[in-house]
């Protein structure tokens, strides 16, 4: 029995015809709606939100960086960080499944694997939904890195094209993941793959591609002197003019002299004759010789952002999986890990000091094992990650969250020492829905009372101070988050209010509004923010449900 009858088969071929005429001359197409995505279906009537577990906070002091663990599809948490955190993430990292032959993915609670014949359309359905909201966090000046191996190279390259422009492609940076070759049976004999890909992409075309590097202290030596008894060095101009080296327009006379035989100038006629007039040329030994002094250079120089990261220096999948281990006290499981130094290099080369990761594919935890050293290394450095992961085989309860644990609180599970400590703190929130009723304020009322935790992470301030059947306060030293999540009521907001006029410090204060607005004389008098919800928040939270509903 065919899988479609005539009429079913007729109307999915003029549907590929409508598509390709319409959208498609070049680029990417698959079938992405032989079988939806079910996380991404429910957020068309679920609206996801996140909410706080206090149980697995590690909180050490006020002054402390705070980073954030979300334990859920990370589609879920996409959308609900959208609703705060849009064109707010200076650089995203991912480690999607690779969706090799032998490795499959989930894909609505079944396993994808190499015989099933939509599992690129699937792999496709997961990756373009979650980049595309990514796409809409990530700054203006924003930066996406994305882990892959030749399995899905040519697909996603093509997928990010369209999400986020060729042009904005940097480029194809590549990986000395293994060292080790396969010498069992006939696989040492074939090609072995000894490098992966990670896709480099930034958000706009008008972000700079001027990137950090790490300096190199050169010893400059200045044994020469020029005719007035200056220190300085002399450097030969010259090289070879055999075969194609050879350039006769660069060899002509500076100060009454040629080149020596078999030699020509590096330095063009233009040029030279600058360095005469200037006196920046002496003839000794026989040979012309340009003047450097010690004030026409600086004694720093640049390692280059090369793209390729070499085992030597980096790692490989085997120590990332060993280091992994170590952490943990017992065997993660993982095949492969990536090395922190291979994730700690990316980060620094093209974020600031202050600048807030996300990592949604977030496995094991590289991530903010990487941006945690990065900071110990650096006391300036304030960076900060968000990373979130499904509980996928108890990944986050046994793997991610431990491994964090440990890094932060230097002890392991089994209470064995790991190391002294770090000092930052950890906030953990995982994923929940309300209903998206039918009755519009009616879903903006159930709304507001589900966006704490959304605000805390918005506003980087995460400590309950109170909380009540219509008000919140949280803190952070000398910061303050007030939220007020009730219908108006003169009595209850005086008393909003009065707590807001106690509390000393820098304040901002949400208050419920229906319409996005807010009397400005409601809060009068008082040094502060003052900000509307949750409008915005269910604004946005339609838009991408329209688009799921839409078929985008």
């Amino acid at each position: 029995m065919s899988e479609f009858n005539i009429d079913e088969l007729l109307k999915h071929i003029n549907e590929l015809e409508a598509e390709l005429k319409s959208a498609k001359k070049y680029g990417l197409v698959w079938d992405k709606e032989k079988e939806p995505e079910l996380v991404v279906e429910r957020c068309k009537e679920d609206i996801p939100v996140l909410h706080h577990n206090k149980e697995k906070m590690i909180f050490k002091n006020n002054n402390y960086d705070n980073h954030v663990l979300i334990k859920g599809d990370n589609f879920h948490s996409l959308l609900a960080l959208n609703y705060v955190l849009k064109n707010n993430v200076d650089l995203i990292y991912i480690d999607p499944p690779y969706n090799t032959l032998s490795d499959g993915f989930l894909y609505n609670d079944k396993q994808v694997n190499a015989d099933d014949r939509y599992r690129h359309s699937k792999w496709l359905n997961i990756m373009q939904q979650r980049l595309r909201l990514a796409r809409e966090l990530l700054s203006e000046n924003g930066y996406i890195f994305i882990s892959i191996d030749e399995h899905e190279l040519g697909q996603l390259k093509l997928l990010c094209d369209q999400i986020f422009d060729e042009k904005n492609c940097i480029g194809v940076l590549t990986w000395e993941s293994s060292t080790q070759p396969t010498n069992a049976g006939n696989a040492k004999y074939g090609l072995q793959n000894k490098t992966e890909f990670i896709l480099f992409y930034s958000k706009k075309t008008s972000a700079p591609r001027i990137f950090n590097l790490d300096k190199i202290e050169k010893s400059l030596s200045y044994p020469d002197f020029d005719d007035n008894g200056r220190p300085c060095r002399l450097d030969i101009i010259e090289k070879s003019s055999s075969g194609s080296y050879n350039r006769e327009t660069m060899k002509f006379e500076i100060l009454g002299h040629g080149p020596r035989p078999g030699k020509r100038w590096q330095i063009g006629e233009e040029t030279a004759r600058e360095l005469e007039r200037n006196g920046r040329v002496v003839y000794r030994d026989g040979m012309v010789k340009k003047i450097v002094y010690p004030e026409d250079e600086s004694g720093e120089s640049f390692v280059p952002f090369w793209n390729h990261f070499a085992a030597k220096e980096y790692g490989t999948a085997q120590t990332g999986k060993k280091h992994l281990n170590d952490v943990l006290g017992y065997p993660s499981g993982f095949d492969t890990v990536k090395p922190v130094a291979l994730i700690k290099k990316l980060i620094f080369h093209a974020t600031h000091e202050n600048a807030l990761i996300l990592d949604f594919f977030a496995g094991s935890g590289t991530t903010g094992e990487a941006v945690i050293e990065l900071n110990r290394e650096n006391e300036n450095s304030h960076r900060k990650f968000i990373m979130c992961t499904n509980n996928e085989n108890n990944i986050f309860d046994n793997i991610l969250y431990p491994r964090i644990k440990t890094i932060i609180t230097g002890k392991r599970n089994d209470g064995s020492k790991y190391s002294d400590g770090e000092n930052v703190n950890l906030y953990t929130f995982e994923t929940d829905f309300i209903k998206n009723e039918k009755n519009v304020e009616q879903a903006k009322y159930s709304l507001v009372e589900k966006v704490d935790s959304l605000l805390c992470i918005n506003e980087d301030i995460f400590n309950e101070v109170e909380r009540n059947d219509c008000s919140s306060h949280y803190s952070n030293g000398e910061r303050h988050l007030f939220i007020y999540n009730d219908y108006y009521s003169e009595k209850k907001f005086a008393e909003f209010k009065q707590k807001i006029e106690k509390t000393i410090g820098n304040k901002v204060v949400y208050v419920f509004s229906s319409d996005n607005e807010i009397d400005p004389n409601l809060i009068s008098g008082i040094d502060m923010q003052v900000k509307p919800i949750p409008s915005k928040i269910y604004e946005i939270y339609k838009e991408i449900a329209e688009s799921i509903k839409r078929g985008e």
